[in-house]
């Protein structure tokens, strides 16, 4: 959008001879036009960056619960050959 933006003020430019009067009325509404846009614009890149975000810690969540499931889910012998409660104290921190 902005090439678009940027063309249009630069024909507006073009358009007034050195003989004309320049009207700033034009150039004006391109510019408000172009900066709600790009407000906007930031606005929806903000949201997608905190959904996306959000989603992802959710994901690692998860696959962590998976993870603990699992370790607990394991025979008592197999903790105490392991030392698998190290482990669990180390990737929790």
């Amino acid at each position: 959008m902005e090439p678009i933006f940027f063309k249009a003020i630069i024909d507006i430019l073009i358009e007034f001879s050195g003989t004309q009067q320049m009207q700033f009325q034009p150039i004006a509404e391109i510019l408000m036009f172009w900066a709600i846009i790009a407000v906007f614009t930031i606005i929806i890149r903000l949201f997608v960056s905190i959904v996306s975000d959000r989603m992802a810690h959710d994901e690692f969540n998860n696959y962590v619960s998976v993870f603990f499931q699992k370790v607990l889910d394991l025979s008592m012998r197999f903790h105490l050959n392991s030392n698998s409660g190290q482990l669990v104290k180390k990737i929790t921190k």
